[in-house]
């Protein structure tokens, strides 16, 4: 999957996958989900937790679809679902255009757990999504 976008007011993750992949039956099926981060540069990694929704249609995914770079779209094109075996290293066949096969998922986070893995010591934070907003507090790293 390709993070797309965030919206911090909203906790609101938004992904690109394709439609044929494994990971998006298993959205469909048990929505609960976690999504993983690591930032190299800041040593950070952070944990986002939450309930998936998978958009197969309709208009949030038309217009997603209409930005999504021509050199990504050729990923939706290919005429075997992601994971497929090939007989050889390459692209696998095209077929259509790539819209079919494009889907949405948007995380909506209820917790988050980050990690910062610094040179006097590792830190640990977590943040649980409440009505008034979000509580955090500091962990055992």
């Amino acid at each position: 999957m390709v993070l797309r976008s965030v919206d911090r007011a909203t906790g609101r993750f938004r992904l690109h996958t394709d439609r044929r992949s494994g990971k998006a039956a298993e959205i469909a099926a048990c929505p609960g989900t976690s999504l993983l981060f690591w930032d190299p540069r800041h040593a950070l990694q952070l944990r986002v937790s939450g309930e998936a929704r998978l958009l197969t249609e309709g208009a949030e995914v038309a217009a997603a679809w209409a930005i999504v770079p021509e050199a990504a779209r050729a990923n939706y094109r290919t005429s075997l679902p992601p994971g497929s075996v090939l007989a050889a290293p390459g692209p696998a066949p095209e077929a259509g255009d790539g819209e079919a096969n494009f889907a949405l998922v948007d995380v909506t986070a209820e917790s988050l757990d980050l990690l910062w893995l610094g040179p006097e010591g590792h830190r640990r934070a977590g943040w649980q999504r409440r009505a008034d907003g979000w509580a955090g507090v500091w962990r055992v790293p």
